[in-house]
């Protein structure tokens, strides 16, 4: 039972690192979308486009787009997991309430077969006038 919840623990750990990955990708999208503007705007202001800009907005367009698409499925894919990781730690923690509940059920049983034990030590043997066995 230990090691399922460890287990989920580590995969709730994978997931939220996985999300700070996914959120990275959010930020080099949004940057992403940004060079043809800044481009632009470079162009407007020198009369000339930066150098190393000899792609044209429509390509980085096309790129942002397909990353923020790639984002979108990547973060819906994390968010699933991450349901799903939860749903399994609600499961793991009712399966422990039910093995400790078996487990003092099983406690007391032994508790009073010791007492049915030591109570059976203390009867007296029958007289025998109510002894069928002879």
């Amino acid at each position: 039972m230990e090691k399922i919840s460890e287990t989920i623990i580590e995969i709730r750990k994978a997931l939220n690192e996985a999300a700070r990955i996914v959120q990275a990708i959010s930020e080099i999208t949004q940057q992403t979308k940004q060079l043809p503007l800044n481009g632009t705007v470079e162009t407007l202001n020198t009369g000339e486009p930066p150098p190393g800009s000899a792609a044209p907005a429509d390509d980085h367009n096309d790129h942002a787009v397909e990353a923020a698409r790639a984002f979108q499925n990547t973060a819906a894919m994390m968010e699933e997991a991450t349901k799903t990781a939860q749903e399994g730690m609600a499961i793991a923690a009712e399966v422990e309430r039910i093995v400790q509940e078996i487990t003092s059920a099983a406690q007391k049983a032994k508790a009073l077969a010791a007492e049915i034990d030591a109570a059976s030590g203390k009867l007296q043997p029958a007289p025998p006038e109510l002894d069928d066995t002879g």
